[in-house]
């Protein structure tokens, strides 16, 4: 059996775990960490997870603050709704 594709003028399939209307706004590297911190990692953490730098993570959630108007974890979690966590 086929899987339905998306009807035409539709959205790809965005991330679950993040709002589209925030989700849109980001790269593919900047959600999944943005995701990761949402789960509580460090940028440490999702460095060792993500098999790079710990600069390049913060670079990428840097990026992502930018994109999203906003500064902090934090914010982040303000940004995105109850139930998020942060480690910071």
């Amino acid at each position: 059996m086929e899987t339905p594709s998306e009807p035409s003028g539709t959205t790809p399939s965005l991330p679950i775990g993040l709002p589209p209307e925030i989700a849109r706004k980001l790269s593919p590297s900047e959600i999944d960490v943005v995701e990761k911190v949402l789960d509580g990692l460090s940028n440490a953490a999702i460095a060792e997870a993500r098999k790079r730098h710990p600069r390049t993570v913060a670079n990428q959630l840097a990026s992502a603050y930018r994109k999203l108007g906003i500064g902090s974890r934090n914010e982040l979690i303000g940004l995105v709704g109850p139930g998020a966590e942060c480690s910071d």
